[in-house]
């Protein structure tokens, strides 16, 4: 995923965590943004470069246009390490 990609898509997830966080009733909808966009920095402190995270881009074979994303965590404090998409 190049940074460009990554800042479009950082916007929008935090655009669907605050729409599921409102819709789940865990959070009013003013401020949810805000708040969807601060998970996203204690997450991501280093955006696309945090370390133990990883973003791709998948894409169809027939035209490379893209098909979504994958976001992979690796968390190494747990025993064994364990991984989340």
């Amino acid at each position: 995923m190049t940074i460009e990609e990554f800042t479009s898509y950082e916007e929008a997830d935090a655009h669907r965590y605050a729409e599921a966080m409102v819709g789940a009733g865990y959070w009013p909808p003013v401020g949810a943004f805000e708040r969807a966009q601060a998970v996203h920095a204690r997450l991501l402190p280093q955006g696309l470069e945090t370390p133990d995270h990883f973003f791709f881009v998948i894409e169809s074979t027939a035209d490379l246009k893209s098909m979504g994303v994958i976001w992979l965590s690796i968390d190494r404090t747990s025993s064994p390490p364990s991984g989340f998409i």
